[in-house]
């Protein structure tokens, strides 16, 4: 009963630290404004154009890698077709170092997360921040892109409005990926037509 108290406790947190600086307040500026040398993480994927290939990028403070980032993709010219305010924090899923450790079912019934000793709490930040620049790396893989996504995609998940809107384009390439969601995806896909960028698949 104390266990599964104590893991209810813990999940909550965990969510709650995941949606601290969640993208609706977020701004471009905070990033912008920040002092601190600007990293990025990019690769380059056919999407907008099945001949060409668009820049998927990720720009970020080096020094702080749970703040403010800006995920971008830009088209062969350079304009941007899409961007995302984000925060590192957004990256955290059931997987993360700090959450393992402290939900682990063999740990004593008696502990308490908020006890940890300065050096276990150093060690496990710096393990999640090492997670989150893996999961950064692999952000944009391969097998994040999908040619002809909505034959490929569960029924229950799909926006039906706008794939309507990309129903008569005969080839497109739908990119998938997830933030702050246990098992949950967001699918996006570029419309030539619309000349814009359509959520075709949404899993909380």
């Amino acid at each position: 009963m104390i266990r599964t108290f104590i893991n209810v406790l813990l999940l909550s947190f965990f969510i709650i630290s995941c949606k601290q600086k969640s993208d609706k307040n977020l701004k471009i500026s905070d990033l912008n404004n920040n002092k601190s040398e600007k990293c990025e993480v990019q690769k380059k994927h056919s999407f907008s154009d099945i001949n060409t290939k668009d820049t998927f990028k990720i720009i970020y403070s080096c020094d702080d890698l749970e703040g403010p980032m800006i995920f971008q993709i830009l088209n062969i010219e350079g304009k941007i077709i899409y961007e995302e305010k984000i925060s590192g924090n957004q990256f955290y899923d059931y997987e993360r170092p700090w959450y393992l450790y402290v939900s682990d079912p063999k740990r004593d019934e008696d502990f308490d997360p908020k006890k940890m000793n300065k050096q276990l709490t150093d060690s496990l930040h710096q393990a999640d921040i090492k997670y989150i620049k893996s999961r950064m790396n692999n952000f944009f893989n391969k097998e994040n892109f999908i040619r002809n996504p909505s034959s490929k995609l569960e029924k229950d998940y799909l926006i039906e409005e706008n794939l309507d809107k990309i129903n008569d384009e005969k080839i497109n390439i739908g990119f998938s990926y997830k933030l702050s969601r246990g098992g949950g995806f967001k699918v996006i896909c570029y419309s030539k037509k619309l000349k814009q960028i359509l959520v075709i698949a949404d899993c909380c």
